[in-house]
Parts: structure tokens; sequence; C-alpha cells
């Protein structure tokens, strides 16, 4: 097996040539942008394989933010890894096969196919965590949205799209993984049981993700229905105090008008001499506003107009 983290442009060139492999795409191993894939060619068998990065940014919701590319090709003699930074999983592969060594194969290819299976595995298994941890900050923000403030609801929107977009990435990251496994169990020979058992984790954490992506879609729905709901709620509240306001000065007005009119500084206003004026003008006040609450009464404007 050999490892090679960060290569130069020049041992690049050098690997290509030692090994017989295709420069342009010995070349291209340290590009970012590639998803998992296998290609065969006349020597060797190329796979790109993406794992999840532990020094991933939290916030990060893009394949190139959360996970690593490793470029690796497998021939009957040899398994080359190339990568841009080493990887913890990569590490105790590393350890593992230093102590160990590739117990059960008896021939060079089945070492190098053995060796293939287990990296895929171990690159499989970097997500398992972090799914883990996802769902665990999605119950913790499903507990949130219904008891969220105004204060937090911006911040509780922002993470349910980062958990959305995450789980998307990770769904993705392991179909395309998925795909590459049932494209090498074809042309690898090794114990059903070893490639069973990578079978079975890609499935498994397929589903945890896409369980992930569907949830997170589903809050995130839901956190915006209930921050509309409280938005309508706030605005019927202010209709209702508008239209108690407004109800309020249909009563008010003709008074008022009444109330100018006597107020003016004119000699000859009828009743202003009478002994009765002024209870008079009160009974028609007092009568002009039963008058205008039987009106409102009837039409109705009195009731909530929730009821």
């Amino acid at each position: 097996w050999i490892d090679v983290s960060s290569p130069s442009e020049a041992g690049l060139k050098q690997l290509a040539k030692m090994h017989d492999l295709p420069r342009s795409v010995v070349r291209a191993c340290l590009e970012p942008d590639h998803l998992p894939k296998v290609e065969r060619f006349p020597t060797a068998t190329f796979v790109i394989l993406r794992a999840y990065d532990e020094k991933a940014d939290e916030q990060g919701d893009t394949v190139q933010e959360l996970t690593r590319k490793i470029a690796i090709f497998r021939s009957e003699k040899f398994v080359l890894s190339i990568h841009r930074k080493d990887q913890p999983f990569l590490a105790e592969a590393r350890r593992r096969v230093n102590e160990k060594g590739m117990e059960g194969c008896e021939t060079e290819a089945s070492m190098s196919h053995t060796l293939l299976l287990d990296l895929l595995q171990a690159s499989v298994n970097t997500f398992e965590v972090p799914i883990e941890k996802s769902m665990a900050q999605l119950e913790q923000q499903e507990a949130r949205i219904f008891a969220a403030s105004s204060q937090t609801d911006s911040y509780s929107i922002q993470e349910g799209y980062f958990l959305r977009r995450r789980g998307a990435v990770f769904r993705r990251m392991l179909r395309l993984t998925g795909d590459v496994l049932g494209r090498l169990a074809q042309q690898i020979d090794v114990p059903q049981s070893h490639l069973q058992g990578v079978r079975e984790t890609t499935e498994r954490l397929y589903f945890q993700a896409d369980d992930l992506l569907d949830n997170a879609s589903t809050l995130l729905s839901l956190h915006i229905s209930l921050s509309s709901q409280r938005v309508t709620e706030a605005s019927h509240r202010t209709n209702e105090i508008v239209r108690l306001l407004t109800v309020s000065s249909v009563f008010f007005l003709p008074l008022n008008f009444i109330a100018s009119i006597y107020g003016m500084n004119f000699e000859h206003i009828p009743g202003l001499h009478s002994e009765y004026g002024f209870p008079a003008a009160l009974f028609g006040m007092v009568a002009l506003s039963v008058a205008i609450f039987g009106w409102i009464n009837r039409r109705g404007w009195l009731r909530s107009s929730g009821h």
C-alpha cells in the first residue's frame, strides 16, 4: 500500500511513470470537485472516494466543505492512495495494516482487493458520527421550535436550513459510494461476508441520511408554518384593536360634532338661552348614541371577527 499526501506535480508525474498509470488521471487526483466513482484502466482500477472531514466547519453545507477526496489506484500488485490532507481514518488504516498485515489474504490480488474494501469501509464509517450528531441537533431544534420566542426564530430557521443541506450532502455521497461498491462487487475477489458488511453499512447510513434530510425538510416547513401562523395571529390581534378603536370613534364623532357646534361663539344659537336647552342637548346626544349603538350592533361590528 502506497499512501501519498499532498504530492507535488513532479511527484504525481513520477508516480504515474513508476506504476504505468494515465498521467492526466494522476494529475487530476488533487482536484477537489470530483465525486465518488470508479473507472477501469488497462493497468489499474481507479476509484474516487469521499470521506467526512472531522475538521469541517459546523456551518459547512457543501460537498467540498464537509468531505475530503481520496483517489485510489488498485492493481493486482499494489494499492496507491492520493489525497491532499491526511485523515484520521487513513492513519488508523495504516496502523492496522502495519500491525496486523492483511490477514486471511493468500495472494497479492486478494490483498489489494481486501485493502480497497477496507478503505471503502473506513471512508463510509466517517459519516456515522456526523449523521448521529445531526439527528440529535434535529431533535433539539424540534423542541425549540414549539417553544420558540421571537428572538430565536431567525436562528432556528437558519439551523434547520444547514441541517437539511448537510443531510442532502450525506445522502448524495453515500448513494454514490453505494454505486461504486456495486460496480466493484463485480470486479473484486473477496469473501462475500466482507463485501456484504461494507454494503450493509453503506445502506444503513444512507437510510439514516435520507431520514435526516426528510425530517429536516419537514421540520423546516413546520417552522415556517408556525412562524407564519404567529405573524397572522399578531396581525389579527392588531386588526381587532383597530376595529374596536374605529367603532368607538363612530360613537364620539357625532357627539363631538354637536359639542363643537354649541361651542361656537355666536349669539343666536337655537336653545342657547332656553331653560331646557342643556338637558335637551344631553338627551339628544344620548339618543343619538343609542341609535348608533343599535345600528352598529345590527351590522355585527361589535362581535369578534373570530366568531
